[in-house]
């Protein structure tokens, strides 16, 4: 087998026109956190590994499945494995040098505070409420950026959008709105607020995190169900983009447990964690970030 020499200098070869020495070891000493390793994830730890940073923790308590194709680190060989376990096992194969912890319970209230604490910043791809809630919160408690991408109300405006939660500043705060949540994620209230208790007193919240989630994917269920059944040819539009009513209901038929899964593309998960990375890679930087949105229609 061939084999090269390991430099940690060619890292940063070619992007040496724009990176200067302090630069490097912003990105190269950076502690950055993966909460999710799916599709947008998988790619952002990717990306950050090959932009310098050397030390990385990984969360995410799933493990690869057949249908998750999309996503970078599925493949023949890692069906059933770890995400974790995978992910760094790759990581550690494009940089030996990289220090990297893995949570394989996912962002857990009871190990949340240790995950985060001493980060420089968080890419937050979990797509559940809990994750999102837990990282906003110790992200304010213990001053963490947190960076999310996703394709928020792509089916109206074919954008995809990066938010940036910089709670370095002063005035920028998590409010735990538990209408707004409850509405947004058509979850109960009663489950948020088991949640909100949990976070507090750092207890075990995977329970907790297992009802949020049915809950909110029977939401996302009967949304698609509603639009079929009232003839919502407007909201169809979006869910099949343009494929019609008779397609969504033939793929309700078939796909009765996860249909409403089946909107996101590879290429779309790519795009979005480049987006991700070149967030975090501007906040590690002390750069301003410009563009808000990436248009793609």
């Amino acid at each position: 087998m061939h084999r090269i020499t390991f430099c940690r200098e060619d890292i940063f070869l070619m992007q040496e026109m724009y990176l200067d020495e302090d630069e490097k070891n912003k990105l190269r000493t950076a502690c950055v956190g993966i909460v999710g390793l799916g599709g947008i994830g998988g790619y952002a730890a990717e990306a950050i590994v090959r932009n310098g940073t050397e030390h990385i923790r990984l969360a995410d308590s799933d493990a690869f499945e057949a249908q998750n194709f999309r996503q970078l680190h599925m493949t023949t060989q890692t069906v059933g494995l770890d995400k974790t376990d995978v992910v760094s096992k790759r990581i550690r194969e494009i940089n030996p040098l990289c220090k990297i912890e893995t949570y394989p319970s996912g962002t857990n209230a009871a190990t949340a505070q240790q995950f985060f604490n001493g980060l420089t910043v968080v890419i937050q791809e979990a797509d559940t409420l809990a994750a999102e809630v837990i990282a906003n919160y110790w992200g304010d408690k213990l001053r963490v950026p947190i960076v999310h991408s996703s394709r928020t109300h792509w089916w109206r405006s074919r954008t995809m959008n990066v938010s940036i939660r910089d709670y370095r500043r002063e005035d920028e705060h998590y409010v735990l709105d538990q209408d707004l949540l409850s509405k947004n994620w058509g979850v109960n209230k009663s489950t948020l607020q088991d949640l909100f208790e949990s976070i507090e007193r750092e207890s075990d919240s995977q329970e907790i995190d297992r009802r949020l989630r049915a809950e909110n994917n029977e939401y996302r269920r009967q949304k698609i169900l509603d639009a079929v059944e009232h003839n919502d040819l407007q909201a169809i539009e979006g869910f099949t983009i343009g494929k019609g009513i008779e397609h969504a209901s033939a793929i309700i038929k078939r796909h009765p447990e996860k249909y409403h899964k089946m909107r996101v593309a590879p290429e779309q998960v790519m795009v979005m964690g480049g987006l991700a990375v070149f967030a975090a890679k501007s906040i590690i930087l002390d750069r301003e970030w410009i563009p808000e949105f990436s248009n793609l229609g």
